[in-house]
């Protein structure tokens, strides 16, 4: 449906991925804020296609923003959630890019026939360490990006 790679995906790309490259890997999980209210009160179509406007809208600013396409790739993990991975980049240049994604899709909108949407994500980041397996990376990251909307939602949190 979102035309990027799903979880099964994520699985068979990690378990390729040598040690060293997943010493070298940065986390990005991204969720929609309140997509449940988008479902209850548009239906579950116009949630679908909330889910590939975003979709849409992350991997081609990912394009434009990242000059080497291989060292990023986006997946859909589930429901509203997504996950990005980043090779080649510090925490902080991953922060600045998906605040910067922030921005961008701000000024974007899903078109409806009854209205337009404004969709807004909070994110997670988490880089990967040598001595922890990869699915703590990813854990981390979910808890950062709790902890993001557990403070108000749409905002970015490094785990610390």
């Amino acid at each position: 449906m979102t035309k990027i790679k799903n979880f099964r995906s994520l699985n068979e790309d990690i378990s390729k991925l040598t040690l060293i490259e997943k010493n070298q890997l940065i986390v990005g999980m991204l969720d929609l804020d309140h997509f449940k209210q988008i479902n209850d009160h548009y239906g579950h179509q116009i949630g679908n296609q909330a889910l590939t406007f975003f979709a849409e809208k992350l991997t081609t600013f990912l394009d434009q923003k990242i000059e080497d396409p291989s060292l990023v790739e986006v997946y859909r993990y589930g429901g509203e959630e997504f996950l990005v991975l980043f090779r080649g980049h510090t925490l902080s240049e991953v922060k600045n890019i998906i605040e910067e994604f922030h921005a961008f899709l701000r000024k974007e909108q899903l078109n409806l026939d009854a209205a337009q949407l404004t969709l807004y994500f909070s994110a997670g980041i988490s880089e990967a360490e040598p001595a922890l397996d990869i699915s703590e990376t990813f854990y981390q990251a979910d808890q950062a990006l709790y902890e993001a909307k557990r403070k108000g939602r749409n905002r970015t949190i490094i785990f610390s």
